[in-house]
C-alpha cells in the first residue's frame, strides 16, 4: 500500500488521518493500532457538519493531526479555516497556541496570536509569499511529542530523532499606530542581531548596557537594561522590548537506507530549494527592515514636524520680544538724552557762578572775611554731595539693625558750608592750647583713630592727627541750625544727668547722629521729615575712655586722681560695648565723643537728609 503525503509537514507514511467523501469523515488508515487509539476510532471519526468541498487538504500524518488537524477540523468553529487559509498557515509555519482561547493561531516569524478572521487578512498582507522551509521547527513542544519517542513506519526508511531547542530574542520597538495607539514594530534585521548578540554577552559577561546603532541616517543609543531607544539627534525617547521565541532544532529525519522513493519525496530532492529558501528568506528579511524603515521615517517626519512647530513658534515669541526690547531701549535712550541735557544745564551754571566764587576767595585775601556770608550753599552738582551721602552710608556699620539700618539708604538734599570766622579763631585758639598741654606725645594707646570716610569725604580739611583732631558727626534740629551756624556749640545748653556729663555729644557714626537729627520719631520710627546732621571739627586732645556712667560729671575729669598737676583730660570718650548702667548687663552700643569746652569743636557742614 503507497502512502499518502501529509498536507501539512509533506511527510509520506502509510499511518495517516484521511478524509473520507463517502463517509464526510476523517478515518485512519494503516496498520498502528496504538497510534490510531491515540488518534482517532477507526474507521468512525465523523464530522458530519463539515462541508467537503471546502476542504482540499484531507490528509495528516499521526503528528500533524495531534497538533493541527484535530483543532482546526473539529467542531468548534473558533479553529476551522477556510481551505486557502489553512494552506498559507501551513507555509508560514502558524502554529496552535492553546493558551490564548480568543487568539488561537501564532505566527512564529512576527510572534503574533490571531483569531481565524484576524489570521487569513494578515497571512495575506505579510505571508502571501511564505514557502515554509521546515514546518516543524515552530512546533512547541506537544506538537510532536508522540513522534519525539517513538520511531514510525515510513516506505523512505527515515527516523523521527529527539529534537534540541534554542530560545531566540524578537526586538521590537514601540511607534504610535492610528488613533495614537500603540504599535510595537520590529527592527531591522542588522540590528535585531546586533541587540541579540549584546543581550547574550550581558546576560553571561556583564558589561555595559548600552549599545550604539546606526540606522536610516540616525544614530541611536539602546539600553539593554532600561529598555529605552533614544535618538542622538532629536534626543526623543522610545520604549523597545524583547520577544522570547522558543525554535527548536529537530525533530530531523536521517536517512537509514538508500533507495528512497524518488517519486514520492521529489520536493525534496529538488537542487533549487535550498537557494530558492534562503531567496525567499532574504527577501522577507529586506521587507521587514523596509517596514520598520518605513515605520521609523514617519515617526522622525512626525518629530521633525513637531521641531519645526516650536522652532516657528519660538520665532515669534522672540520677534514679540525683540521689538518690546527695541521699544524699552528707545525710551531708555530718550531718557539718557534728556539726564545729558540737564547735566550740561547744571554744569553752566558753576561756570555762570564764577564772578561769586572768586568774589568770596577775594574776600579772604583782603581781610574781609567778617562781610561774608556765614552760611554758604553748595550747588546741588557739587561733587561734594555724593560724597558726603556715600560718607554716611557708609559709617552705618553693618552690625546694625531696626533704625540704623535706614541710614544705609539715606539720602542728601542739601550741604551748606559754614564761614564764621569769630568761631574759627576761638576753635584755633583752643588748639593751639591744648598743643602746650601735651607736653609729651600722646601715648600709643590714646591715640584715636579717624574716621575715614568723613576724612574722605572732605578731602580739603587738614587735621592734626597729634592733638587727635578729626571729622565728626552731630545730629540736631532744625531749628537749631541758625544759632550754631552763629555761635557754635554751647556745653551750657547741655541737658543735665547724660549718661557720660553734662558736655557736647559727638560720634562718628551716622546711625547715632540720626537720632537727634529730626528724622525720626521715638515712638513711630522713621518720619517724612527732613533731617539736620552737622560735619564738625574736632580736638579731643587727651581722651578719657569711659568704664561706666558718668551722669554727675560737668567738666573734663583729671588724668590722675594722685596727681592734679597733670591736669585734666580734654574729653570723655564712650567706645562700644561700655556698661551703661541701664540694667540687665545692658552695654552702649553706639561710639561717642563728649567735649566740655565749646571751643574743641567747629562746625563745618550742614547736612540736610532724607532717610527711607
Amino acid at each position: 500500500m503507497s502512502g499518502l503525503c501529509c498536507s501539512r509537514c509533506g511527510i509520506n507514511t502509510v499511518d495517516m488521518i484521511k478524509w473520507d467523501d463517502q463517509q464526510s469523515a476523517f478515518v485512519w488508515i494503516g496498520s498502528n493500532l496504538d497510534v490510531a487509539n491515540n488518534c482517532v476510532v477507526p474507521g468512525s471519526y465523523q464530522a458530519a457538519h463539515w462541508d467537503p468541498r471546502e476542504e482540499t487538504n484531507k490528509a495528516y500524518c499521526s503528528g500533524c493531526w495531534d497538533c493541527w488537524g484535530t483543532y482546526v477540523r473539529s467542531g468548534n468553529k473558533a479553529y476551522i479555516l477556510s481551505k486557502c487559509c489553512e494552506a498559507l498557515a501551513c507555509a508560514a509555519g502558524v502554529v496552535v497556541s492553546g493558551q490564548r482561547c480568543g487568539n488561537p493561531f501564532q505566527c512564529v516569524q512576527c510572534n503574533k496570536c490571531f483569531n481565524k478572521g484576524t489570521l487569513e487578512k494578515h497571512l495575506q498582507k505579510y505571508h502571501a509569499q511564505s514557502s515554509w522551509k521546515e514546518p516543524w521547527h515552530s512546533w512547541g513542544p506537544d506538537c510532536y511529542g508522540c513522534l519525539a519517542s517513538r520511531e514510525v513506519s515510513m516506505q523512505t526508511n527515515f527516523t523521527w530523532v529527539t529534537d534540541e531547542y534554542h530560545s531566540k530574542g524578537f526586538w521590537e520597538f514601540l511607534a504610535k499606530g492610528p488613533g495614537g495607539g500603540e504599535d510595537w514594530q520590529p527592527f531591522r534585521q542588522n540590528v535585531q542581531e546586533v541587540l541579540e548578540a549584546r543581550f547574550k554577552s550581558l546576560q553571561s559577561e556583564g558589561g555595559p548596557s548600552e549599545v550604539s546603532v546606526p540606522t536610516n541616517g540616525y544614530s541611536y543609543i539602546i539600553d539593554l537594561e532600561a529598555m529605552t531607544q533614544r535618538n542622538q539627534n532629536t534626543n526623543r525617547m522610545r520604549r523597545i522590548r524583547r520577544q522570547e521565541i522558543k525554535q527548536a532544532s529537530g525533530p530531523q529525519l536521517l536517512e537509514h537506507e538508500a533507495g528512497i522513493d524518488s517519486g514520492s519525496n521529489s520536493w525534496r530532492q529538488n537542487p533549487n530549494r535550498g537557494d530558492l529558501c534562503s531567496e525567499r528568506d532574504a527577501l522577507v528579511v529586506e521587507r521587514n527592515d523596509l517596514l520598520a524603515d518605513r515605520v521609523q521615517l514617519r515617526a522622525d517626519c512626525a518629530e521633525l514636524q513637531r521641531q519645526n512647530g516650536d522652532l516657528l513658534s519660538q520665532s515669534a515669541h522672540m520677534t514679540a520680544h525683540m521689538e518690546r526690547d527695541l521699544s524699552h531701549q528707545r525710551e531708555v535712550v530718550n531718557a539718557l538724552n534728556l539726564q545729558v541735557a540737564e547735566l550740561q544745564r547744571q554744569l553752566s551754571a558753576p561756570r555762570a557762578d564764577h564772578r561769586k566764587q572768586m568774589a568770596v576767595q577775594e574776600s579772604w585775601r583782603m581781610g574781609a572775611q567778617l562781610n561774608l556770608a556765614i552760611v554758604h550753599g553748595l550747588p546741588v552738582q557739587d561733587m561734594v554731595n555724593q560724597r558726603i551721602q556715600e560718607a554716611l552710608r557708609a559709617t552705618c556699620p553693618a552690625g546694625h539693625h531696626s533704625q540704623c539700618a535706614h541710614m544705609r539708604n539715606v539720602t542728601v538734599v542739601s550741604v551748606e558750608q559754614l564761614h564764621n570766622v569769630n568761631l574759627w579763631k576761638s576753635y584755633e585758639f583752643r588748639k593751639e592750647q591744648i598743643r602746650r598741654e601735651l607736653t609729651a606725645s600722646l601715648p600709643q594707646s590714646h591715640i584715636m583713630e579717624s574716621n575715614t570716610q568723613l576724612s574722605g569725604a572732605c578731602s580739603w580739611a587738614k587735621l592734626d592727627a597729634s592733638i587727635n583732631e578729626m571729622l565728626v558727626l552731630h545730629g540736631t534740629a532744625l531749628q537749631n541750625l541758625d544759632k550754631i551756624a552763629q555761635f557754635g556749640f554751647d556745653e551750657r545748653l547741655a541737658r543735665e544727668g547724660g549718661l557720660f556729663g553734662q558736655g557736647i555729644y559727638f560720634t562718628d557714626e551716622s546711625c547715632k547722629s540720626a537720632q537727634y537729627s529730626g528724622a525720626y520719631c521715638r515712638h513711630s520710627g522713621v518720619t517724612e521729615e527732613v533731617g539736620c546732621i552737622i560735619i564738625a571739627r574736632l580736638v579731643l586732645g587727651y581722651p578719657y575712655f569711659a568704664t561706666g556712667p558718668l551722669k554727675q560729671l560737668k567738666t573734663e575729669p583729671l588724668r590722675d586722681e594722685a596727681n592734679v598737676s597733670q591736669g585734666h583730660c580734654h574729653c570723655v570718650v564712650a567706645r562700644s560695648g561700655t556698661p551703661n548702667g541701664q540694667g540687665g548687663g545692658a552695654k552702649q552700643v553706639h561710639k561717642e565723643f563728649v567735649v566740655f569746652n565749646r571751643y574743641q569743636a567747629y562746625p563745618e557742614l550742614v547736612v540736610r537728609f532724607k532717610v527711607q
